[in-house]
C-alpha cells in the first residue's frame, strides 16, 4: 500500500472547514445535549476533535521537518478540559 503523506496533510489542513461546515447546521440548544449517560455531548465531540486534529496535524509536520523526531504523548484525563480551550464551538477550529 503506498501511503501519500501529500493527501493526508491536505485532508487534515480540510477537516476544520468539513467540521465547522457540519456544525454550523446544528441548533445551539442540540449541542449540548448527551444522547446517554456517561456520554459526551455533541460541543464535546466537536472540542475532542478540534483538539486531536491539532495534534495529529503538528505531530506530522513534526515527523516531516525533523529527522529524529521526539513525539510526546497525550494524555487526555491529564489535560486540561478541551471545553476549557474555546470560547466557542466556532473558536475551536479557528
Amino acid at each position: 500500500m503506498n501511503f501519500n503523506t501529500n493527501l493526508l496533510v491536505s485532508t487534515l489542513g480540510n477537516l476544520p472547514g468539513i467540521i465547522e461546515m457540519y456544525v454550523s447546521n446544528i441548533p445551539n440548544d442540540k449541542l449540548d445535549i448527551k444522547r446517554n449517560k456517561g456520554t459526551w455531548t455533541n460541543k464535546e465531540h466537536v472540542y475532542h476533535l478540534a483538539s486531536v486534529h491539532k495534534i495529529l496535524y503538528n505531530r506530522i509536520e513534526l515527523i516531516e521537518d525533523t529527522k529524529n523526531p521526539i513525539i510526546k504523548p497525550f494524555f487526555p484525563d491529564r489535560e486540561i478540559s478541551i471545553i476549557d480551550l474555546y470560547n466557542s464551538v466556532e473558536d475551536a477550529f479557528i
